[in-house]
């Protein structure tokens, strides 16, 4: 409750929760980056960054109001740390950022079901984490290893840069990042505040004002951007 800051538990997920999004019927789809179980916890959500694996997933959680119908029923199985999560506003589509795949997956939504199907690659963006969609329906992309957000225009899929806080540092680890990530060889070391430099943090999402008309992007660090 943002008014009394009282909060309640609907759900413990046994694999860990990154992110989610409530569709107008009340179900909340989340997804599962990788399978964190109590005993290892970050341990092997980091492994399934250093070593990619199909470990991550989609679910759903029927539900209204602050009751759902537990426990969550898994919806999209095998993907490569499955991140972001966001709905078009006819609620057409479902879109996860695939993190460790570098590609944005849509997946036709049946919210009365509820269900996924015809899965299919969106676009590519290196390491997509968070998803937001603006007033026009396109999808913006948040990038922790390239320090930067990007746009997909919904009319033509092309892909656009909005926000950059590239520097020589983080370039050379997004280039070697990019060389290990395609000869399969160990990823976590690359990231280092010289990554995320001049900011205090990686880039991981943003999110917009009600008007729309201010965006601000968030990150691993002790700051929130904004930018009219």
């Amino acid at each position: 409750d943002t008014k009394t800051e009282e909060t309640k538990m609907i759900y413990d997920h046994p694999f860990g929760v990154n992110s989610l999004v409530r569709d107008s019927k009340g179900t909340i789809w989340f997804t599962q980056s990788a399978k964190n179980t109590e005993e290892k916890a970050a341990e092997e959500m980091w492994s399934a960054v250093n070593q990619p694996a199909a470990s991550g997933a989609v679910f759903y959680l029927r539900g209204s109001g602050n009751e759902v119908q537990s426990p969550a029923v898994e919806a999209a199985a095998n993907l490569y740390f499955a991140n972001g999560i966001a709905i078009d506003k006819a609620e057409k589509y479902l879109y996860v950022a695939e993190t460790m795949m570098d590609r944005i997956l849509r997946f036709e939504l049946n919210v009365n079901q509820p269900a996924l199907a015809r899965r299919e690659t969106y676009q590519y963006v290196i390491t997509p984490d968070n998803l937001a969609f603006d007033k026009d329906d396109n999808l913006w992309i948040a990038s922790p290893i390239s320090n930067k957000v990007f746009a997909v225009d919904r009319r033509c899929r092309s892909l656009h840069t909005v926000f950059s806080a590239a520097s020589e540092s983080s370039a050379k680890i997004l280039d070697e990042w990019t060389k290990r990530s395609r000869l399969g060889k160990p990823l976590v070391e690359l990231i280092t505040p010289a990554l995320w430099n001049p900011l205090p943090g990686a880039v991981t999402g943003m999110f917009w004002s009600r008007d729309h008309k201010t965006l601000y992007v968030t990150g691993l660090g002790n700051a929130v951007l904004k930018y009219e």
